[in-house]
C-alpha cells in the first residue's frame, strides 16, 4: 500500500475530508489533494507527521503512515539523533 492510499484509508475510517485534514494540518489542499491521488513527489518527514497528527489515528497508525512516506517516526529520529552509538548499531545490524 502506498503512502497516499493508506492516507485515503485513514481518512475515510476517522470520517475526514481532504480540505478539513488540510486545515487541521496546515498542509496546503492541492498536496493532500495530490498525495491521496498518488501523484509522484517525496513527501517531507513533517508533512507526513502533520497530516497523521491531524487525522487523530492512533500512535500506530501514525507510524505506519510516516514509515509509507519512507520516515522515520520522530521519537525514533530523536533518539538516533541523540545517541550516535544507536546509529552505528543500527547499521552493525543491517549489514547481517
Amino acid at each position: 500500500m502506498s503512502f497516499g492510499e493508506q492516507l485515503a484509508a485513514l481518512l475515510t475510517k476517522y470520517h475526514r475530508s481532504q480540505r478539513e485534514l488540510s486545515r487541521i494540518s496546515g498542509v496546503h489542499y492541492v498536496t493532500v489533494n495530490r498525495i491521496v491521488n498518488n501523484y509522484p513527489f517525496r513527501v517531507s518527514a513533517d508533512t507526513a507527521r502533520k497530516l497523521a497528527k491531524a487525522i487523530g489515528c492512533t500512535k500506530q497508525e501514525r507510524d505506519e503512515l510516516v514509515k509509507l512516506a519512507g520516515r522515520l517516526p520522530k521519537d525514533v529520529e530523536d533518539m538516533l539523533l541523540l545517541n550516535p552509538d544507536l546509529i552505528k548499531l543500527v547499521r552493525k545490524q543491517a549489514k547481517r
